[in-house]
């Protein structure tokens, strides 16, 4: 074999070897972001015979600033994700839209998180207070046209990985 073939084999050996480096921190990039994105959010869904349930990755909402910030100001909200808000005890809710650009859908539950009343499409970006009748520990807001699509209704169960955090 000539020096010409060896420097050419040794050319093309340092190629491969750079490109799987490049292939390698790519992947490892990729996932890292997708943790970083998932990062803090909860897997819940409705249970629901009926059909396969909607999955959701959820933010917890579970002090005073988280909920009152709640939403607001998100220009996107991915149709898999949403926000739960956890209150201290089981309380006559209401919720606004003030400076929330998504429209929503809020799942009022009590404290088995059993599902006691939806508010579907909630228009964008208003001040009217909304709420559903009774007393509630937890309510989900998720992409408007999610409780419709998931056969969500009064009755439904929310069921969610891992243990969530106590209202304060």
């Amino acid at each position: 074999m000539g020096t010409n073939t060896k420097k050419r084999r040794a050319k093309y050996k340092h190629a491969v070897i750079l490109l799987l480096f490049f292939v390698v921190v790519t992947v490892a990039l990729l996932w890292y972001q997708r943790r970083l994105e998932n990062r803090g959010l909860v897997q819940c869904h409705f249970e629901n015979s009926q059909q396969e349930p909607l999955i959701f990755k959820v933010e917890i909402a579970n002090n005073p600033a988280q909920r009152a910030k709640g939403l607001m100001f998100r220009k996107h909200l991915a149709p898999d994700r949403g926000m739960l808000f956890i209150y201290p005890r089981p309380q006559k809710l209401s919720f606004w839209m003030k400076d929330t650009y998504v429209s929503l859908d809020m799942i009022f539950m009590d404290s088995d998180f059993r599902v006691q009343g939806i508010l579907e499409n909630v228009p964008i970006n208003n001040e009217k207070s909304r709420s559903v009748e009774g007393d509630n520990l937890y309510v989900l807001e998720v992409p408007a046209g999610s409780s419709a699509r998931g056969g969500i209704k009064k009755g439904s169960v929310l069921q969610c990985k891992g243990t969530l955090p106590e209202g304060v």
